[in-house]
């Protein structure tokens, strides 16, 4: 009866985390303007900058895993390219070692 628990949770947790990743981009396509989708493409053009917003992000957010699913949900939603993308999650995995020492 455990396994069956255990199995049972980790399918619901599944399905609730990605039900919540798709209205979350449904949220942003709909709420985002092109100024603010101009203002992402231009701030991470360059890789470097993106590596450094998304060890922000992740110094302020505490979480790797939520830097890379808001960055994930942003190309989704095509906010973001995926190009500019990487050195945002980069920048997550990054900050996740600094913090962690």
């Amino acid at each position: 009866m455990n396994d069956f628990h255990i199995g049972h949770t980790a399918v619901t947790s599944r399905i609730l985390f990605v039900f919540g990743l798709e209205n979350f981009s449904k949220e942003i396509q709909k709420n985002s303007d092109e100024k603010f989708r101009k203002f992402l493409s231009n701030t991470t053009m360059f890789s470097g900058v993106g590596v450094l917003i998304g060890a922000m992000i992740m110094a302020v957010v505490q979480s790797s895993s939520a830097t890379s699913v808001i960055t994930i949900s942003l190309v989704n939603a095509g906010v973001l390219s995926f190009k500019n993308s990487v050195g945002i999650i980069f920048g997550a995995n990054i900050g996740t070692t600094v913090t962690e020492r």
